[in-house]
């Protein structure tokens, strides 16, 4: 309390304080990172707050402003923020229901048809999950991720809107985190923290919602008026508001609010993009051919020249194209050569960019989308930019898409859209799921398809893993049109080319072999 109060009344004491503090606490430190005597180290004063005052209300509105203009204006935080956001979103991550046959006592038969039952449904849902009708549930997940990548955090609440064609309820709301805040923009305590309140034991159970957008240029009164939301609801228990931020950042327990994903290379980003502008700009400079009249006397130029009304009150001149000019005896004429474009800019702006990436976890040839080394190089920056854009994803699907399919399903039963057997006792084994999204993609898609042949061979993958991994798709779908397809053909006198290479395979002959091969693809169409 008294070091608080000290604080209070003069900030600049308290800072003294503490770094007297430090400085006898670490001298005789045998580790030359907390040496306070070496030149290097002396200047060097680190906040020794927790998790939540070392990230401040200010500090955190601060970063938010500017990671957003960051995103609007630098090229690069753009590409960082929509590397992370194409790859780990993309289009969408879809569900695939995973029951337990044997668990759930069920035939695997029927556990497939609630499968595709439930997945059509969620489908139907998912076009209009948004309470605005404005997104679907892939739209939304980009919506979320992006808004959580550059203000730190974002909130989702469920709400129970009108029914969509006798559909379930259930909607989705957006809450953009600057809403998330303390009544009447007071001061955190011990129980409220920038407007998420919590137990005795740091868990949240409450969060308080101003009811407009504090930046908003609209007259509102609900820019004044704060909704105090419970997190879980009153009969179910479960969650009914979700808050998505990645909560190990910063790698500090107790953190109630998200770090905004570009705050350790805002400075970075601004440098450099300050010193492009001035490259670009001295290269369009230096693309004018400038012309210099050097004379000794004060008499101007012939009047031959090109030469305007406001030319001549400013004492500017232009040449005309194919312009003869008669110099004066005192005249000559000088140019210059600004030097541009620079040389050494592009290989300084790649070493900037490089630490760019690797502070945020993309390579530099999956930053700028420029791959010119060799195939093992590229295959180990995309396999390294993947575990970021994973990890991203996780955050997503954990957060935010499986809570909101639990819910879903729970309404899908309650409402007796279908008919789960003991659902109320099992209802954990009936909320398993696996949330498919976007594929790494390959560069050379012979090298991962044998690549994956010889992991399912020996038994350290899965066919459906593979699937999910190379072509985005659930293997049981593929197989699915794969009986079809087969069947058409089959209807249609065509073998499958395995088939037919196998059943003329006893031909040494290469010659030979493509030859049977065609004449049994003729015999077929006739």
């Amino acid at each position: 309390m008294f070091e608080k109060a000290i604080r209070f009344i003069s900030p600049k004491w308290a800072l003294l304080r503490q770094q007297d503090r430090v400085k006898a606490s670490m001298l005789d430190s045998a580790y030359d990172g907390a040496s306070t005597i070496k030149k290097s180290m002396r200047n060097w004063y680190s906040p020794s707050g927790d998790a939540n005052a070392s990230f401040s209300e200010s500090t955190q509105k601060t970063l938010i402003d500017r990671c957003r203009d960051a995103y609007r204006n630098y090229p690069l935080a753009k590409a960082v923020i929509d590397r992370v956001k194409l790859n780990s979103i993309g289009t969408g991550i879809r569900l695939q229901c995973r029951l337990d046959a044997d668990r759930l006592g069920i035939t695997k038969e029927e556990a497939n048809e609630f499968e595709r039952s439930i997945e059509e449904k969620f489908e139907i849902w998912a076009k209009h999950c948004d309470i605005e009708d404005t997104l679907s549930f892939e739209e939304y997940q980009v919506l979320v991720q992006t808004s959580m990548l550059l203000s730190g955090d974002v909130f989702v609440n469920t709400l129970f809107a009108k029914d969509y064609n006798g559909f379930i309820r259930l909607k989705l709301q957006a809450i953009e985190n600057d809403r998330v805040c303390n009544p009447r923009y007071a001061c955190d305590t011990i129980k409220l923290i920038r407007g998420i309140q919590i137990n005795s034991f740091g868990k949240p159970t409450h969060y308080h919602i101003l009811q407009g957008h504090p930046g908003s240029q609209l007259m509102d009164v609900k820019q004044n008026i704060w909704k105090k939301v419970s997190i879980y609801g009153s009969l179910t228990g479960k969650k009914r508001i979700f808050h998505i931020y990645d909560k190990g950042s910063e790698g500090r327990p107790g953190l109630k609010r998200g770090v905004p994903f570009l705050s350790n290379v805002l400075d970075s980003l601004r440098q450099l993009s300050k010193y492009t502008e001035a490259e670009l700009t001295a290269a369009v400079i230096s693309s004018f051919f400038s012309v210099f009249v050097k004379t000794e006397s004060n008499t101007s130029l012939p009047s031959s020249l090109d030469q305007s009304t406001e030319e001549e009150e400013r004492g500017e001149i232009s040449l005309s194209p194919g312009a003869i000019i008669d110099l004066l005896p005192s005249e000559s004429i000088e140019t210059t050569n600004p030097g541009r474009p620079n040389s050494k800019y592009e290989p300084f702006v790649v070493a900037i960019t490089k630490d760019i990436g690797a502070a945020v976890g993309i390579p530099v040839e999956v930053l700028t989308q420029h791959f010119s080394s060799s195939y093992t190089a590229a295959r180990g920056s995309l396999l390294q930019a993947w575990q970021l854009f994973k990890y991203q994803r996780n955050i997503v699907v954990k957060s935010f898409c499986q809570p909101v399919y639990e819910l879903f399903l729970d309404g899908l039963v309650a409402s007796g859209k279908i008919d789960l057997p003991n659902y109320n006792e099992n209802k954990e084994l009936y909320y398993r799921a696996t949330w498919i999204g976007n594929s790494s993609g390959s560069i050379d898609p012979i090298k991962e398809v044998n690549a994956a042949e010889k992991r399912i061979n020996i038994g350290v993958s899965t066919i459906q893993k593979e699937a999910e991994d190379i072509s985005n798709m659930d293997w049981m779908d593929v197989q699915r049109q794969r009986e079809i397809e087969n069947g058409l053909r089959k209807t249609a006198g065509l073998n499958e080319t395995k088939e037919i290479i196998k059943e003329h395979a006893e031909a040494e002959d290469v010659e030979e072999i493509e030859e049977r091969i065609k004449n049994a693809y003729k015999k077929n169409a006739k």
